[in-house]
């Protein structure tokens, strides 16, 4: 626990250092549409905050939660995303991932090293010639696409059977200084 609490200080700690870059954003996702449909009693809550360090790119640290009746999962990491025409189509990659799983008495080991990578489109939202602060972002998620991490992932989906390596998400965020966020 104490690592858990130590790496989400130094990430939102990090967050204000981003507060200085031309575009800084938060984005949330419950997914939990998506679990209820397909009914596999594993919740899982997204969110995550942005830093645009050049017009194409972007760092992202995404914190996840896997929530089941007994067990629960902290996925946490620092991913990279490439927007080849400035905004809407993204491609990206975790940098670093792992998980912390609590609550199993399954497993002998905890803490996994994890990775993903995604890709989508943000539609920013906002008057036609005004700055855009809210965006909505349809993402495809791959969990450990080579396949290096996959006794990690078998161990995890042994705890947590709705922990899938496909995933997608609907995320909804803001930017919070919007000066940089006009739809090219």
């Amino acid at each position: 626990m104490k690592k858990v609490l130590l790496i989400l200080t130094v990430l939102f700690l990090s967050s204000f250092l981003f507060a200085r870059v031309p575009e800084f954003s938060l984005s949330f996702d419950a997914g939990l549409l998506q679990d209820v449909i397909i009914r596999t009693n594993t919740y899982q809550i997204h969110a995550d905050a942005r830093c645009r360090i050049f017009n194409t790119f972007q760092l992202r640290l995404p914190v996840t939660a896997v929530i089941t009746s007994g067990e629960r999962m902290y996925d946490i990491g620092l991913s990279f995303a490439f927007y080849p025409m400035s905004h809407g189509l993204f491609l990206g990659m975790s940098v670093v991932q792992f998980g912390i799983i609590r609550g199993s008495t399954q497993l002998e080991k905890t803490f996994y090293s994890l990775n993903e990578v995604f890709a989508g489109w943000t539609f920013l939202i906002g008057k036609k010639d005004s700055v855009k602060r809210f965006y909505l972002e349809p993402q495809i998620v791959i969990r450990d696409p080579s396949g290096v991490f996959s006794d990690a992932y078998s161990a995890i989906r042994g705890e947590l059977a709705g922990y899938k390596n496909f995933r997608i998400r609907l995320c909804a965020g803001f930017v919070l200084n919007p000066a940089q966020s006009k739809e090219v």
